[in-house]
């Protein structure tokens, strides 16, 4: 069996990710200068889905799992490359859909990010 997708339980978390890291301020600052209502949300995880959808960036997003939980990545994990896709034109890809989010975002900003933690 081959596992295609994220894996999580409840001792253990862990992500792959190619994409642009942002923080809580800028999340937050993109919604608002966006004109896009929070409704009172402040969970990080809440905001990336919410600037995602009303964008319509086609992304994943990821939350920081180190000791700093209001960073989250925005991108694709490797699954989600094309048979015929290399791994610049993914990033390429990658980088067309951030721009809907993050205008000034450049390829130098798009980075594969592996993390995995333990809280058990």
């Amino acid at each position: 069996m081959i596992r295609n997708d994220f894996v999580s339980n409840s001792s253990s978390t862990s992500f792959m990710i190619v994409g642009y890291c942002s923080n809580y301020d800028e999340i937050v600052e993109n919604l608002e200068s966006r004109g896009i209502d929070r409704d009172g949300e402040e969970n990080v995880g809440s905001l990336c889905d919410l600037l995602i959808e009303k964008t319509h960036a086609d992304l994943g997003h990821e939350e920081e799992i180190t000791d700093d939980p209001y960073n989250c990545w925005f991108g694709l994990g490797y699954v989600n490359m094309e048979d015929d896709e290399t791994k610049k034109e993914f990033k390429e890809r990658i980088l067309k859909e951030v721009k809907k989010i993050f205008p000034n975002a450049t390829m130098k900003d798009i980075v594969y990010e592996c993390q995995g933690g333990y809280n058990g």
